[in-house]
């Protein structure tokens, strides 16, 4: 797939000007010319200055669970903006992260990251008792899901029905932060979203 092929893809969706949380897979979308940063171009183009784009850069696979033990493997590492979105959260996600202008929250399992008119506005939603604030931002101003080679299963936003029915899938757990001293600090984290 071309970039071209990539911009008349998204053209026919007008996602100009628009709000849109984005769940990607570089590998269903096959081989991409220049891989998953021209995806993550192309779809800033479409987007354009007016709109605001949202990708997860979740962390979790790194840091602890409810009852301290680790969720990944080896050692927990303390969240900082530069920390590596997880390998299952995609690598689009992750080539997004490293794009100009795009900011990235600082929650320890659930970060996203933005770019766009209201990046900073979205972003500042989000507290560790509110991982799902991003979210619910977007809601408020009528944003869009945007699957590329994902299937429903994959998005975030579903987590916002089940913390409106209280379902037990919503969770108090720690995590490792290195906060603006640069020290590392243990947060309990409220609501965080587990497996649906």
């Amino acid at each position: 797939m071309t970039r071209t092929d990539l911009i008349r893809l998204l053209d026919t969706l007008n996602l100009r000007g628009n709000q849109v949380v984005v769940h990607a897979s570089l590998a269903s979308l096959g081989s991409v010319d220049g891989g998953a940063r021209t995806v993550c171009e192309v779809l800033v183009e479409a987007i354009g200055d007016g709109g605001t784009l949202v990708m997860p850069a979740f962390t979790y696979a790194e840091t602890l669970n409810a009852a301290g033990t680790r969720i990944g493997r080896g050692r927990p590492v303390a969240f900082h903006p530069e920390l590596p979105v997880s390998r299952d959260v995609g690598e689009i996600a992750e080539s997004f992260r490293h794009l100009p202008g795009v900011l990235r929250s600082s929650h320890p399992t659930h970060s996203f990251a933005a770019w766009g008119r209201q990046a900073r506005e979205v972003l500042s939603t989000q507290r560790d008792n509110n991982p799902l604030g991003p979210l619910k931002k977007l809601n408020v101003v009528q944003g869009q899901v945007l699957l590329l080679g994902e299937a429903l299963p994959a998005v975030t936003a579903i987590h916002l029905a089940e913390e409106r029915a209280g379902v037990p899938f919503l969770g108090r757990c720690t995590a490792v932060r290195v906060n603006a001293a640069g020290y590392d600090e243990r947060v309990v984290l409220e609501n965080v979203p587990g497996c649906s």
